[in-house]
């Protein structure tokens, strides 16, 4: 019984986890201007801006990188537990 309940309480856990990253995605692509649409401006960025930028962008990677880290293991294998399954 007590099995059952730790594999619901996983399932669940991991719905909501995709739930709430699907939304921070979506928040980020709504509020992020494309970067693109940031250097074509007929005004050149000033190097306050494009450090801004970067640093934006390498938080980026940083929050992705710890989601990726909830998928795998501290030596980069994937991780034994098979969330899609589920």
């Amino acid at each position: 019984m007590t099995m059952i309940l730790t594999i619901d309480q996983l399932a669940t856990n991991f719905i909501s986890f995709a739930e709430k990253l699907a939304s921070t995605i979506t928040s980020i692509a709504v509020r992020l201007p494309q970067y693109d649409a940031l250097t074509s401006s007929s005004v050149g960025l000033s190097p306050r801006m494009k450090a801004s930028i970067t640093n934006i962008y390498v938080d980026l990677f940083r929050f992705f990188q710890g989601v990726v880290g909830v998928f795998t293991k501290k030596d980069g294998s994937k991780s034994k537990v098979n969330f899609m399954r589920m």
